[in-house]
């Protein structure tokens, strides 16, 4: 049986009438070890304690054109420069879980594009595709 006190955990040994006590409630036995049981704590300090984060405003990363060519959609969208995005795609609107068609686009402007050609998305696409952009992160530059 262990006893939980403030995040440390102390073991008691318990006797075959340890269940003995009033109302059903079990009882503890005494260890029989001549010194007493102890706990040390042991305290880590978060290395991220002292960071601050600072929120900062995303535009919405809307999508200002999907073109096929030669079997490829283009996909441009309007961005922010530095800001890291994901772009999600699925064969069919209504059904089916959005699947991941590249994360880790660094937008070096006010509009980014990116290519589906397949590699990314299972080969060989489909007449129609339905595409979703999402921002994800920021780069700091130097």
């Amino acid at each position: 049986m262990a006893l939980f006190i403030a995040g440390f955990s102390i073991l008691f040994g318990l006797t075959r009438d340890a269940y003995a006590g009033p109302f059903g409630v079990p009882k503890l036995a005494e260890t029989s070890t001549p010194t007493p049981i102890t706990a040390a704590p042991s305290l880590t300090l978060d290395p991220n304690a002292t960071r601050r984060q600072t929120l900062v405003q995303v535009t919405s990363p809307d999508l200002k054109g999907i073109k096929q060519t030669n079997g490829n959609f283009k996909v441009t969208f309007r961005s922010q420069d530095a800001f890291v995005y994901r772009i999600e795609y699925r064969d069919d609107l209504k059904t089916g879980a959005w699947q991941l068609a590249q994360r880790g686009i660094v937008a070096d402007g006010t509009t980014t594009a990116w290519t589906d050609d397949g590699s990314f998305t299972g080969g060989v696409l489909p007449r129609q595709r339905f595409y979703r952009v999402i921002a994800i992160d920021r780069v700091t530059r130097t």
